[in-house]
């Protein structure tokens, strides 16, 4: 299945403000969701503090979601990009303030080259098979030296379950530490740091 069919899917899964709110309050409002969430919140807050940000650099939250990270990065005093395909998330995601609000697709951003210096992308990557699409991106945007961070899944519990998934946003993927690393090479990234969580 083709990058554009996928997309197609997500976009309709997420397009429902009603269900977007729903899914937001189900996966991090409560019990294990909110554990979790806060562990990605500390994960990515230990990460930042590692980089040498300065306030006014470029951050890119893409997807943003609902945007539960946006935030953090304002925390930093960095100038704070959200993109998403789903205007139901972004509308949630706007009421961050001081936050630019960008309707696009991850692999085709309305971006100048060279022109971000951090892209967080958190909670996507398991939605897809193939990665190179957004890397490919990322090489494009971030500046020399600028920084991605983002997770995958090397196993989930998910890609046991039955069916396309749907009812959950659709079939996850998991991807092995020397397939992203061959991805990353591919592009010139160098990894500085993993972390489990």
């Amino acid at each position: 299945r083709d990058l554009r069919h996928m997309n197609e899917e997500k976009q309709a899964y997420s397009s429902d403000p009603e269900g977007v709110r729903e899914n937001d309050r189900r996966r991090f409002a409560r019990g294990g969701g909110r554990y979790v969430g806060e562990i990605e919140l500390a994960t990515v807050r230990g990460l930042l503090h590692k980089l040498d940000l300065k306030p006014g650099d470029v951050a890119l939250d893409c997807p943003t979601g609902t945007g539960r990270f946006l935030p953090l990065l304002r925390e930093f005093q960095l100038q704070t990009i959200a993109v998403d395909i789903s205007m139901a998330m972004l509308e949630l995601a706007a009421r961050v303030p001081e936050v630019r609000c960008v309707h696009a697709s991850a692999e085709a951003l309305p971006m100048e080259a060279a022109s971000v210096n951090i892209w967080l992308m958190s909670r996507f990557a398991f939605h897809f098979a193939d990665l190179r699409n957004f890397f490919g991106e990322a090489a494009r945007v971030l500046v020399p030296g600028g920084c991605l961070i983002f997770d995958v899944y090397q196993w989930t519990p998910r890609q046991w379950i039955p069916g396309n998934q749907q009812f959950i946003g659709g079939r996850v993927y998991t991807h092995s530490r020397a397939t992203v690393t061959k991805w990353l090479d591919e592009f010139g990234f160098r990894i500085i740091e993993r972390r489990p969580t």
